[in-house]
């Protein structure tokens, strides 16, 4: 028996550590019974934490409790582990009044921190007792670079509970490969079997015909599960085996498995190959036609696939040239270590194409944010799209996760870049651009008008910085609910500069001083704003080109404004085109607009510490936009609202016909949604179902938005 709430690590040992991964530390032959854990966090039969470990045909019966990171053989690994031929019967329940913290409870690991953990040919009987973060084999896969593999392997306790219990997307992975956990459904997923294909023999037949899968058998009538006896009795279903051959790549070390059940589904592999990401199995080495994941139930013959990769993206100039989807990704994997590599995150990477990291299907691929990067990322003016990260608890996250010191003590720089078309949902430290700064970082020529919603220290382009941050001739008009439109927040003594740039993205609140461009920040903080403007009380002033030609004009401080234009009638806002050029719209009784008729609001003084000195040298370029607004016509108040205007739904679209002019999106609580411009005929398409409230001119119209068809 241990009781020791109060303390950590807690096992037979308290903390297991092998030399290196190629040297591991080896428990093997070792059963654990009849024994009483009880501590507060890193528990196991077997050991508290585990880096470099590999257990072997262990079994472990006992009781085990406490509050966090708790496992039925260990409460936390790091490193290389791997356990085998082993299996849990051990009751394991979290206590804790707190209901919002993690648990990180699992039948075999806990917490799967960091590194690389197997489980193969092993499985879970013992009741979990759990509220959140726990899984028949694994609790949690995250916090630094996780990967959890788990083969040939099953859980049944509790019903319901999936073989890993969640992992965080942005900084781990998991693969699973014929393995199987207890439902009370039938195809719930590819890994979800029901309590008679355990009792049938089904899921014995599968998992001994799996990678060395010998070792699992059931006495059919008599074994509710599969054991480890070698045998499988009194299964009356025949059983026809075909071939699985397996192409991977050359110098590929690893084993696959060889054969498959017919009539029974299995899911093929996922092959690690370093500095590779895996894209699929194909049946031709062309890699054309479908994609396959599994063999099916339906299939029957000897199968070949091949293993489709994504390599090292070109290099030259001591930069890598990003073309593809599958560039950026195996970039993203050198820059944080995951593809087999350590990190890398002085790496200088340029677009030399726009890319798609997803389109409009269903299916989607999610980002892996970019960790402690510290060197150039240089879109060379292209786009990156499709870029989605769903997961509400994720911290850190953007198309860089977090950014710190630039190499040598220079800055680290984003520039020339725009990502449009996007989808981040996320919890702390979530910017468009960057998550979290540390250091010094430039931002230069960089925009996002996707989609995000976060909670706390978040912000179009950025999510908190903690050092100095220069924004240049950048702009967001995401739609969110973020604390801020540029810039979530700043630790205490960091500074910021925002110049020639805008914000005309919603955000969910106004109790900062200025949320259109930083949200939290104290007076430590050195803020300077010049020549840059929100969109609260200039929204005309963003359709009609004054905004565009303030920004345009200016040419201070050794930045040149040129790259900033608009063409009037069509572009809601400036954008990255260097001219400023008008549409004619039909229904408007002008056919050309300069400028509105009352300048626009800049921000163009320096907002200080107390210490600091006050700046005057931002100076609004927008007293050069200034006209008559005798002789100037606003394009908006030109374009007369039309009786015969439609406004109508078809799933997540809002259609709106024989209508030119701006249309405003709210939500019930009159939170901006999304604003978008129709020259007769436009739709919009919403991320959520809802009701919402459509404004086109001065009418008001209710419209109610279902899940799409």
């Amino acid at each position: 028996m241990y009781d020791e709430f109060y303390f950590d690590n807690a096992g037979l040992i308290a903390n297991i550590k092998g030399f290196s991964k190629d040297k591991p530390t080896i428990i093997k032959n070792l059963g654990i019974i009849d024994s009483h854990f009880l501590i507060r966090r890193k528990i196991g039969s077997i050991a508290g934490t585990a880096d470099n470990v590999v257990i072997e045909k262990c079994f472990a019966d006992n009781m085990i409790r406490g509050e966090r990171e708790i496992g039925g053989f260990v409460g936390s690994t790091q490193g290389v582990n791997v356990i085998s031929e082993s299996y849990n019967k051990s009751d394991i329940q979290a206590i804790s009044i707190d209901f919002g913290e993690k648990r990180y409870v699992g039948g075999l690991i806990g917490l799967s921190s960091q590194g690389t953990t197997t489980i193969k040919n092993s499985y879970n009987i013992g009741n979990i007792y759990a509220f959140r973060d726990f899984g028949g084999l694994v609790g949690f896969a995250g916090l630094s670079n996780s990967t959890v593999i788990i083969e040939n392997s099953y859980s049944v306790n509790p019903v319901n509970l999936k073989l890993l219990g969640e992992y965080d997307n942005s900084s781990s992975n998991a693969f699973i490969s014929n393995s199987y956990y207890l439902s009370d459904s039938a195809n719930v997923d590819a890994y979800a079997k029901t309590k008679q294909e355990f009792i049938d023999g089904t899921v014995a037949v599968s998992l001994h015909y799996g990678l060395d899968g010998q070792i699992w058998g059931q006495n059919i009538g008599i074994d509710t599960t599969p054991l480890f006896t070698g045998m499988i009795q009194n299964y009356t279903k025949p059983i026809k085996i075909s071939k699985l051959n397996l192409h991977t790549f050359d110098g590929d070390t690893a084993r696959y498995p060889t054969q498959y059940v017919e009539g029974m589904s299995i899911q093929l592999p996922i092959p690690i190959r370093k500095n590779h990401i895996f894209v699929g199995w194909y049946t031709n080495s062309q890699f054309t036609g479908e994609k396959f994941y599994s063999v099916i139930h339906s299939d029957s013959g000897d199968k070949e696939f091949f293993a489709k990769w994504w390599g090292k993206p070109a290099f030259k100039d001591n930069c890598y040239e990003l073309a593809s989807a599958g560039d950026l990704y195996v970039f993203a994997g050198l820059v944080n270590g995951s593809l087999g590599d350590t990190a890398q995150g002085k790496l200088c990477g340029k677009l030399i194409a726009d890319i798609v990291l997803n389109d409009d299907s269903s299916s989607k691929t999610n980002w892996t944010p970019m960790n402690n990067f510290m060197g150039l990322f240089d879109g060379q003016g292209h786009t990156i799209s499709g870029l989605y990260y769903d997961f509400s608890e994720g911290n850190y996250v953007g198309l860089f996760a977090q950014t710190v010191q630039g190499i040598e003590g220079k800055p680290v720089i984003i520039q020339n870049l725009g990502l449009v078309n996007s989808y981040i949902n996320a919890l702390w430290y979530v910017g468009g651009i960057v998550g979290y700064h540390t250091g010094e970082l430039i931002l230069k020529n960089v925009y996002n008008t996707g989609s995000m919603n976060a909670k706390h220290y978040s912000g179009g382009l950025l999510g908190f910085v903690n050092g100095k941050v220069t924004i240049i001739n950048s702009y967001n008009a995401a739609n969110s609910n973020n604390e801020a439109g540029l810039v979530g927040g700043l630790l205490s003594n960091s500074s910021i500069s925002i110049i020639n740039s805008f914000n005309y993205g919603s955000h969910k609140t106004d109790i900062y001083s200025n949320p259109d461009f930083i949200g939290l920040k104290d007076s430590t903080n050195t803020v300077t704003i010049i020549n840059s403007f929100g969109k609260s009380g200039n929204l005309e002033n963003f359709a009609d080109g004054s905004i565009a030609k303030a920004l345009h004009d200016y040419n201070e401080n050794g930045i040149d404004g040129s790259i900033w234009g608009q063409t009037i009638g069509k572009d809601l806002y400036p954008v990255h085109t260097r001219k400023i050029d008008t549409v004619k719209i039909a229904s408007s009784s002008s056919s050309k607009v300069t400028s509105s008729s009352s300048s626009p609001k800049a921000s163009s003084s320096a907002s200080t510490s107390s210490s600091a000195k006050s700046s005057s040298s931002g100076k609004s370029s927008s007293s050069k936009a200034k006209s008559s607004s005798s002789k100037k016509t606003s394009i908006l108040s030109a374009i007369p609202v039309q009786e015969t205007a439609k406004v109508y739904s078809h799933g997540r679209n809002i259609l709106v016909e024989q209508y030119n002019g701006l249309v405003t999106i709210f939500d019930l609580n009159g939170n901006l949604v999304r604003d978008a411009y129709s020259n007769g005929h436009t739709e919009i398409r919403l991320q959520r179902a809802g009701t919402y409230i459509v404004k086109i001119g001065a009418k008001s119209r209710r419209i109610s938005l279902t899940t799409d068809h």
